[in-house]
């Protein structure tokens, strides 16, 4: 049969172990996430005494991802408390840059003053 295939008689008889020891793997990530979500590839191989692109390679396989947090996004204007706030930018050795922000509307204006 395998001379019909064109194949060897070995290849025939061939079982793959590599997918029971990513399974494997994959179960020890997740342990190990659950008290750690944040962890990386390079941190789980560190915890768990494995290769980092054997590491890698298997989150990839199974879809696995760590938490990431992301940053907060802006709700709206500045509330500014006074009529008028102003605040240095930019200073350079003859010249600076204020700029001042009105509570009415947001306005936003800059000057440069010598120094």
């Amino acid at each position: 049969m395998a001379r019909a295939m064109g194949v060897s008689r070995s290849s025939l008889y061939y079982v793959a172990t590599q997918d029971t020891k990513d399974w494997a793997l994959k179960v020890r990530i997740e342990e190990v996430l659950h008290e750690h979500p944040s962890y990386g590839a390079r941190r789980l191989a560190q915890a768990l005494h494995v290769n980092r692109k054997r590491m890698q390679r298997v989150m990839r396989i199974y879809g696995i991802k760590p938490y990431r947090r992301h940053g907060r996004k802006c709700s709206g204007p500045l509330s500014l408390d006074s009529h008028s706030t102003s605040f240095l930018v930019a200073f350079s050795f003859s010249h600076a840059v204020i700029f001042s922000a009105n509570t009415d509307g947001g306005i936003l204006s800059a000057e440069w003053i010598l120094v």
